[in-house]
Formats: structure tokens, sequence, C-alpha cells
């Protein structure tokens, strides 16, 4: 994990300590290259909805990936080796 990577969030943590603008990933994975939640942090005023939302998709209480930006991620996720790749 590089410098500009937060570790991951804690496991059950509402994202209200995050900044706004960062984008959140969930540790879980729809596919081997979906994760079940992956959106950017709202403003205080919309926070509740969102963690309604991590809750419906069940990323409550597992760990997920801090990310400056979908960007920053996009990135990240391309310099990672693709697992199904190496068989």
């Amino acid at each position: 994990m590089g410098n500009d990577v937060k570790p991951p969030l804690p496991a059950g943590s509402p994202p209200s300590r995050l900044p706004a603008g960062v984008f959140l990933v969930s540790n879980c994975m729809r596919s081997p290259v979906e994760p079940v939640f992956a959106e950017t942090v709202q403003p205080a005023h919309a926070r509740e909805s969102q963690w309604q939302s991590i809750i419906a998709t069940g990323a409550n209480h597992r760990r997920c990936h801090i990310f400056k930006s979908p960007a920053h991620y996009f990135d990240m996720s391309l310099s990672v080796p693709n697992p199904l790749a190496l068989n």
C-alpha cells in the first residue's frame, strides 16, 4: 500500500469520520472485479442515507478501503495483478 492510500476502515465504522469526497470501496466483492459497495463519501448532511446504502449491500461490519477519488481507485486496481490471469 502506497503512502497515498489510507489503511482499511475498521469493520463496523460508519463513514462519519471520513472527509467528504474520498472514495470508499468495500473489501467484499460481488465478483472478482466488482465490490459490493463503491461510492464517493457524501457531505455530512447525506451520510445517514449513505450509511443505509452500505448496510443494504452488506458492506457494514466489513473492512473498506479508502481512496482519494474514483480515478485513484481505478489506477490502483490496474496496478494489482489479476489473480484469474495467473493460471
